[in-house]
Order: C-alpha cells, then structure tokens, then sequence
C-alpha cells in the first residue's frame, strides 16, 4: 500500500495544509439505482461451478464458429476450449436466480473471474457489475481474485494467436477462458497491440468524436490568443491542429504521434508550412522540448487511454500564459476493472475501490483534476476551468493556465483543493453530460466535415487534404 500511496504523499509536499479534511458531499452510500434492478426468476436449472479448472468440462467442438477452428489448426493448436468459440456480439441467454447465486458462492470462494466466467459461459463484466451490486446493496467491499499462472501462460506464442482470433472477431473474454489466462491481461494487450489503436472504428475505445471536436474549436476560437506555440501531443490525425490552424493559420505547431500508419497518413496531408510532425511517444518529445528550453501558449493531451505521465511535463513546459486541454482517457470508462483501479490510485492518489462503478465514475473526474492541481502547484501554475465535460467514454478539461508566484498559486490551490479519504478533489467542478450542453455548440464548416474526411482516409478513399 505504501507504493500505492506514494503519488498521495509526494504531492502533500507541496500543500503540507491539506490533509485529513473529509468532503462533506462524498459518500460511498449515495443513493442509485442498481444496474441490475430487476429481480431474477428461479429456472430449475441445477448448476455447480467446481473449484479447480479440469473440472470444468470442454464443449463440443461442433459449438465454435469454423474460422476459429481454422486459426487454431494452423496454429497446430488442439480444438478444446470450456466455452464456444462464437464471434463478437452473440446473443446472451437470460440469467436465472440459481446461476447468480452460484457465481456469487464461487466468488465468496475467491475463486478467478476467468475461471467462473469458463464454468457458466457468461461475460466476466457482466458478472462484476451484478457482483457490484449485490456487494453495495449488502454493504459488502468487492474484490477480485487473480488467476494463478496467468502471465506464464501468456507467452508470445499465445499472444500472438489471441491477436489473430480477435481480429477474426472472438472476443477477449473467450481468449481468456481459451487459455486459461486473466481477462483484464488479455483484454489490455490484445486492444493495446492493435494496428491504429484508438483510430479505427471497430476499436470500442476510439474517443476521437464529433462531439469532443465541437468542444475544441469552441474553446479554440474563443482564446485564439493562446494559439501562438501549440503543442499537440497524441495528435492522431491531426484534428486538434487542424483547428489550431484555421483560427491561426500563423500558428508554431508541433504534433506528435507514435503509431506508424496514423503517422504516415497524417503526415501526407497538408498542413501549414510552419507545422511539424514527430514520429516517437509522446513522453519522450515533451523531455526533449523541456530540455531545449521550449515553451507552449497551448498544449493539448488527448490520449486514448491515460496521460499520467505527461501532465508533469506539460505543466512544465506552458508559458506565463497558457491553455492546457487534457482529456482523461479510457483508463476511466473501464473503472470497473479492479486492476485498473489499482493503477489509477497510483497516478492519482485517488482511493474509490469501495465505490460501485457509477458512483466512481461520477467522483473520479474530481479527485483527477484535484491531482492535476496539486502538480501545477509544484510547478507554479494555477488554472481555472473553462468547461469540462462527460462524453460516453471520457472526460474533457479546457484549462487557462497563469504562472504566479508560489505563495500565490499556494493560496489558489488551497482554495480550490480538498483533501479527504479519497485523494484530493477539486471543490466545485460542473461536469455535465454531452447531451446536456450540445446545444452550445454549432456545427461549423470545420467540424461538421471532419468525420467524413476521417471515414474516407481509414477506407483509403481519396479525401481533402485540408479542412
């Protein structure tokens, strides 16, 4: 736990003040309904989920889709698995009363959700977020057990099977029981590792939306003063810097991307001659831009899972006057992963793993900006929020940024910095839905064409180069 904390501790560093005041609005027991409101019925159905892994039987082969039976063959892979092998968005079948209650003992035995997802072919998410709320109507902490074993079995070998069965369309969680291997292990590489992650359509954390483009040129053609150096870190396509562009065209950019095929076609595209491109991660450009001396009016983090460790760097690197857009990417949609929660508490020092998934999808964006003010506070820097917003799969910050004196930015912080039980949270902070506030935004000849031009680049249909 000492490791988990330390982000917590290092940033109490910098406002010793803060500590041990409990958020009079935060509480674990606020009321919701539960996502699973309605009651199930009994079936008669006589289910038993054993304990050890070669109880489990394997289905009959006749149960898998043939292009699954194929890549296993020319893999020289037996065909044996505890569950079919089906593709993606198979209809599931309804849950009856003894089946819960079944997973529910299996779970009580701390047995894997791999291992009981295999017994009862259900989806492991499924099975969390009914587990979740069982746990918060009987006041019950909720936990998870890890699959003994997992990361031996998960060789490159096996990697690199999953990879071509999930591209053919079987799901991660049946890649998981196919091998006996954690869920979440093979859920974060198979997405992780695929070509375009984030860019292509098909991925599930793809955050790059109309929506989220509406919000930039808004902010952007509001507080065009701040567009004289942008930095556009995890610039994709080049979208952000598009924008930039046809509010400034003067405008000093610097774009970063580090996948290859997005680079190469981004790269093609034309951009104003005092526009520059770099093919590398992100972290490594900002350390490069630090050491040089560089200084940015605008900086724009926008990645697809998590910026963690490029909000010290850009902090950094703003100038007297700034504009730090930072979006909190797909390390919070998947909060209910309780490894993922482990990671966040120790990016963020924010401690929610007792909270149901709605619950800690409401506060985490709080106890996130609160950690991005404790680190601008060690850099000097106070901000206020311009807007911020809640998209389906992520949240949004526009921050105007000002370097003050230390004693000043101490006294802003304090202000506006809570520290309770949870981490330090940001005091007033109106996170409204998309949909709330869609109708502050307009459609503009910019926005209103960029999808287009993103569908026909992925589909390698000739498109306008500029918008």
């Amino acid at each position: 736990m000492a490791r988990e904390l330390s982000v917590q501790q290092e940033l109490q560093k910098n406002l010793p003040g803060l500590s041990g005041q409990v958020h009079p609005e935060m509480s674990v027991e606020a009321k919701r309904s539960n996502r699973y409101y309605l009651p199930l019925h009994r079936s008669g159905l006589k289910l038993s989920i054993p304990d050890e892994w070669n109880e489990i039987p394997d289905v009959d082969e006749s149960l898998h889709d043939p292009v699954f039976i194929k890549v296993l063959r020319d893999h020289g892979l037996p065909v044996r698995s505890k569950v079919p092998l089906v593709s993606r968005y198979s209809r599931g079948s309804r849950w009856s009363r003894e089946e819960f209650e079944e997973c529910l003992a299996a779970w009580k035995r701390s047995l894997p959700l791999t291992h009981i997802s295999a017994a009862v072919n259900r989806n492991p998410q499924d099975i969390i977020f009914r587990l979740m709320d069982h746990c918060r109507t009987n006041a019950i902490p909720f936990s998870q057990s890890g699959l003994q074993g997992s990361a031996r079995r998960w060789t490159d070998s096996v990697r690199a099977v999953s990879a071509e069965l999930f591209e053919n369309g079987l799901t991660a969680w049946r890649i998981a029981v196919l091998f006996h291997v954690d869920f979440e292990l093979v859920e974060k590489t198979l997405f992780k590792s695929r070509d375009g992650y984030g860019h292509v359509k098909k991925n599930p954390f793809a955050i790059c939306t109309t929506h989220k483009r509406l919000a930039n040129e808004q902010i952007l053609r509001s507080n065009p003063q701040y567009l004289q150096n942008v930095l556009d870190a995890y610039s994709g396509f080049g979208e952000f810097a598009s924008i930039v562009s046809s509010v400034c065209p003067d405008a000093e950019i610097t774009s970063i991307e580090r996948d290859s095929d997005t680079f190469r076609i981004a790269s093609e595209r034309r951009f104003t001659p005092n526009h520059q491109w770099r093919h590398s991660d992100c972290a490594s450009v900002m350390k490069q831009l630090l050491a040089n001396g560089e200084k940015f009016t605008c900086i724009d983090l926008d990645p697809f899972v998590t910026c963690h460790e490029e909000i010290p760097l850009a902090l950094k690197l703003l100038d007297q006057n700034s504009l730090l857009c930072i979006t909190l990417g797909g390390e919070y949609r998947r909060s209910f992963i309780g490894s993922n929660r482990k990671a966040i508490l120790r990016r963020y020092g924010f401690n929610g793993g007792a909270m149901d998934n709605t619950q800690y999808l409401e506060n985490m964006p709080h106890y996130f900006l609160g950690h991005v003010a404790m680190v601008a506070t060690g850099e000097n820097v106070e901000f206020e929020v311009l807007k911020s917003v809640r998209y389906a799969n992520c949240c949004r910050f526009w921050l105007r940024c000002h370097r003050e004196s230390k004693e000043q930015v101490r006294v802003w912080c304090e202000q506006q910095v809570d520290q309770d039980e949870h981490g330090y949270r940001w005091k007033l902070l109106r996170l409204p839905k998309f949909a709330e506030i869609r109708s502050e935004f307009a459609e503009t000849a910019v926005t209103k064409h960029h999808p287009k031009r993103i569908d026909a680049v992925l589909e390698g249909i000739n498109a306008p180069d500029n918008i």
